[in-house]
């Protein structure tokens, strides 16, 4: 299948699907964010009295990951045996901030290419 080789090649090119996989969400200070990230972002993940965002700590495996990148989305309960397993994703269309994580500073970013680490 086409999307197992771009993964088992780490295929950096523009054509070849994006393939991310999410370990972990983090929560942290909105204040810690770059300034330039806009605020509709901030606060559309901003998590309800606390002044914290959640940020994903991810690793592209194939493609191109940009912030207006369309994203399916597993959930926990997917299982790819069980057709019923469809209801479990999601489909989220771009408008996200893309960070490069360099220890704890977080930088803004146009594009991650397959084998970068972001958020």
């Amino acid at each position: 299948d086409a999307v197992r080789e771009c993964v088992a090649m780490c295929d950096t090119s523009s054509e070849a699907p994006t393939v991310v996989f999410v370990s972990k969400m983090m929560a942290m200070k909105a204040e810690a964010l770059p300034e330039d990230v806009p605020e509709a972002l901030v606060e559309a993940e901003r998590v309800e009295d606390t002044g914290e965002v959640f940020v994903a700590f991810a690793r592209v495996f194939s493609g191109v990951l940009r912030p207006d990148s369309v994203i399916h989305v597993l959930g926990p309960k997917y299982d790819p045996g069980v057709s019923q397993s469809r209801s479990h994703i999601a489909e989220v269309h771009g408008g996200m901030a893309l960070f490069m994580m360099m220890g704890r500073d977080l930088s803004v970013i146009a594009g991650a290419p397959a084998g970068n680490i972001v958020g």
